[in-house]
């Protein structure tokens, strides 16, 4: 996570700037928003899961792009700019707008997969996707699916693993009870506290699944 302190500084900055220093001030403003984001994105501190699901804010939808590295070396390429243009201006780039409305589509089509996929029981949300040809999708949808639900566990298949991702729903207090990265390294997996994850080789799917329906076992009321 950024450190608050670093925004605090880039704030106090421009707040003691003297009304002649506007190249100053032009170019610490975009460093000021970079930072506030960074710290909402990086430390899942959305108000709302609809907030973090819903992927209208120019910052958002950068770090959509910048997630999926559609293209190789792509993030690299924009550094420069991020010190410089605000992030409305960032996703209107050609290398970033080319690859924005296809990933948003996907993003609207995961939705739903989800939701037809997912079962909730005991405050768990358990999904497997680990038939089809998806490689992710934004962790916070479980939580704006089912508000009330602790924890998601879920199954996903990839050329080069098999994954069994744990989370907890930031927006519900009681899922800090168990520790998920403990969880996880039960079967030599890890993560953090919060969120953990086990990767296992590309052909033992069926091994995920069962550690899944295991994980999700233990996390139920």
């Amino acid at each position: 996570m950024i450190a608050p302190q670093a925004l605090e500084f880039v704030e106090r900055s421009l707040a003691h700037l003297d009304a002649g220093e506007t190249e100053t001030h032009a170019r610490l403003t975009p460093l000021a928003e970079l930072i506030h984001w960074g710290d909402i994105i990086d430390g899942a501190q959305y108000p709302t899961p609809e907030s973090a699901v819903a992927l209208t804010e120019p910052a958002t939808q950068l770090a959509l792009v910048i997630e999926a590295s559609p293209e190789e070396g792509l993030a690299a390429k924009i550094i420069p700019d991020l010190s410089e243009r605000p992030l409305a201006e960032m996703i209107k780039l050609p290398i970033v707008a080319r690859h924005l409305e296809p990933l948003l589509e996907q993003h609207h089509r995961s939705i739903e997969l989800l939701r037809q996929r997912m079962e909730v029981r005991g405050g768990v949300i358990f999904f497997d996707l680990s038939d089809l040809d998806i490689e992710g999708y934004n962790k916070f949808i479980p939580y704006m699916l089912h508000p009330q639900a602790r924890y998601s566990v879920s199954v996903l298949a990839t050329p080069v693993r098999a994954k069994v991702s744990i989370g907890s729903n930031p927006w519900n207090p009681d899922a800090a009870e168990d520790n998920l990265a403990s969880l996880a390294e039960q079967y030599g997996g890890g993560g953090h506290p919060r969120v953990a994850a086990i990767s296992l080789e590309p052909h033992d799917i069926e091994r995920a699944q069962q550690v899944a329906k295991e994980i999700a076992e233990k996390l139920r009321d």
